[in-house]
């Protein structure tokens, strides 16, 4: 309880967030959706336009597949977590860059402290590289999409992450939806 309560707390101060220059233009803050509770947690990279303005994360073509693919795998993506590392639109340039990342990610680390999930799924690349730590120029993520790692946070903590292909990877024709299906099926080890 103690977490959530805290959370709710960061929540507050996340929508008036002015750590990096993306708050300058900004619509809203994407803080994420689902479960507090969840046993899976997806992270992307950051908000695109369609949820700038919706206020919702992964709602454009690409998070309509990757909720597609959680209900054929026979989860409720509400019983998930959707959230990106960066939570502002990077307006002038389609990734964010290093300081955007490094003054989002106590929040995306409050996230994971206070959901506590099994597993956490990384979509695509970038993702991926931050949440396993591997330099983004030295992730392969098609050769390691669909494979759970452990990451050590800490000495005495742990985290299993399963990295895999972004949703606008397979949309652009780099994998079959039925391989993606695949790459995400690890997760459900850790579901229940």
């Amino acid at each position: 309880m103690f977490f959530l309560q805290r959370w709710l707390s960061d929540v507050k101060d996340i929508q008036w967030c002015t750590r990096c220059n993306l708050h300058e233009n900004r619509t809203q803050v994407i803080v994420g959706e689902g479960s507090m509770d969840a046993n899976v947690l997806f992270v992307g990279e950051c908000p695109g336009p369609d949820e700038d303005k919706a206020g919702r994360p992964f709602i454009g073509k690409a998070g309509k597949l990757l909720r597609r693919a959680i209900k054929n795998l026979g989860i409720d993506p509400q019983q998930t977590y959707i959230t990106n590392i960066v939570k502002c639109f990077p307006f002038h340039s389609l990734n964010p860059k290093p300081e955007n990342v490094e003054a989002c990610s106590p929040w995306l680390q409050e996230q994971i402290n206070t959901i506590g999930p099994k597993v956490i799924v990384g979509l695509g690349k970038f993702s991926s590289s931050y949440l396993l730590q591997i330099p983004f120029k030295d992730l392969r993520i098609t050769k390691v999409s669909g494979r759970v790692v452990l990451r050590m946070i800490s000495p005495n903590i742990r985290q299993l992450v399963l990295p895999v292909v972004h949703p606008s990877y397979v949309l652009r024709g780099g994998m079959s939806e039925a391989n993606f299906l695949a790459h995400l099926s690890p997760m459900l080890q850790f579901h229940g």
